[in-house]
């Protein structure tokens, strides 16, 4: 978890629980994550999935063209160096299914990290939605995420930043957050959220979704 220590700093999660059990980084990632402790000879599979040299390829080269599309566009990023993960998802948790077996966290500048359950509807979209990724990682170096920002904001950002994705890789790979809402599913929930715009904190804006659901 080192590497990432500036990144949970800058979310106020500490690196390591004060006390055995406590609230931490690993605390966080596995509510919807595999561990370390918890894998088993059954996650092999899987595991080697992950540990595909063309994968991790794929995605540098992702990063570099995201990054470098920007940096081409003249804007100047204080970020030199990207630090990137990709973590196991525990199937058994609401998120990853939820998400149907993969999602991304990029919000804090020169972090990308992917949550995936590798498999033939994960692995083509891996690079989509690390532009995604890569797009709010430029965003947050302009605009600082803080406990202060609004739900408005995030929504702008989350839009952004699937445009981006659909942009370089085809509309076909966009997530299922986008594709899986129907026309009546969105003109129900854009009075609820439009009535919240304002709203800071990401605990409340996850009551809000949590409602809706």
């Amino acid at each position: 978890m080192a590497p990432s220590d500036t990144k949970y700093q800058t979310q106020h999660i500490p690196l390591k629980a004060k006390y055995l059990g406590g609230f931490d980084a690993l605390f966080l990632l596995g509510f919807m994550n595999l561990l370390p402790a918890t894998l088993s000879e059954k996650d092999r599979p899987a595991i080697d999935s992950l540990s595909s040299d063309q994968l991790w390829q794929d995605c540098q080269d992702t990063i570099k063209r995201s990054i470098g599309l920007f940096e081409q566009a003249g804007y100047d990023l204080e970020v030199e160096d990207y630090h990137f993960t990709i973590l196991l998802g525990n199937p058994e948790k609401p998120m990853p299914q939820l998400n149907k077996g993969y999602s991304g966290d990029g919000g804090i500048p020169g972090y990308l990290m992917l949550s995936l359950l590798p498999n033939d509807y994960t692995l083509p979209r891996v690079q989509a939605a690390l532009a995604h990724e890569c797009n709010h990682n430029v965003r947050f170096q302009f605009i600082k995420w803080n406990q202060q920002t609004t739900l408005a904001d995030w929504v702008v950002s989350e839009g952004l930043a699937e445009s981006f994705a659909a942009e370089l890789y085809g509309k076909e790979l966009i997530g299922s957050w986008v594709t899986s809402t129907s026309s009546e599913q969105l003109e129900e929930i854009k009075p609820i959220i439009s009535s919240q715009l304002q709203l800071t904190g990401m605990a409340e804006w996850l009551l809000i979704f949590t409602v809706m659901k």
